[in-house]
């Protein structure tokens, strides 16, 4: 029994703290083989893993990277799209020959769907031209 404040607790409704013992270091696992892969072995950290958060952000990192070191793979896909859309947008600019009504290949339907983001975009005042007297 434990008597606190006037109140007398019975021993198994008390709350008990335990102490933690240190955990004890992991020896690092060595890899028979090269030195490379017993060096590399040394250097991991076991059950390391990035969270959520960091994952998205290296992720983000390497598309960044991607989108402007690399180079256009396939520049006919790439500019048969900016062209029309530039021309619904600004009205004028060129017109491929698959959006040309001769041959009538392409739709403008995708277009139309990303060109009125473009087209409120292009509507935003300029900050370099209205910060100028």
């Amino acid at each position: 029994m434990l008597q606190s404040q006037g109140v007398t607790v019975p021993r198994d409704q008390q709350i008990h703290f335990k102490r933690k013992t240190p955990a004890k270091p992991k020896k690092p696992v060595t890899l028979p083989g090269p030195t490379l892969l017993r060096e590399y072995s040394r250097l991991m950290l076991p059950g390391w893993a990035p969270s959520a958060l960091t994952a998205f952000r290296i992720l983000i990192l390497v598309r960044f990277f991607a989108a402007m070191y690399s180079t256009i793979s396939d520049c006919d896909e790439v500019f048969n799209y900016w062209e029309p859309l530039h021309y619904l947008v600004k009205g004028n600019g060129f017109q491929t020959w698959e959006y040309s009504p001769d041959y009538s290949i392409r739709s403008y339907a995708y277009l139309v769907l990303h060109s009125v983001p473009a087209w409120l975009v292009q509507r935003l005042p300029d900050k370099v031209s209205c910060c100028h007297a």
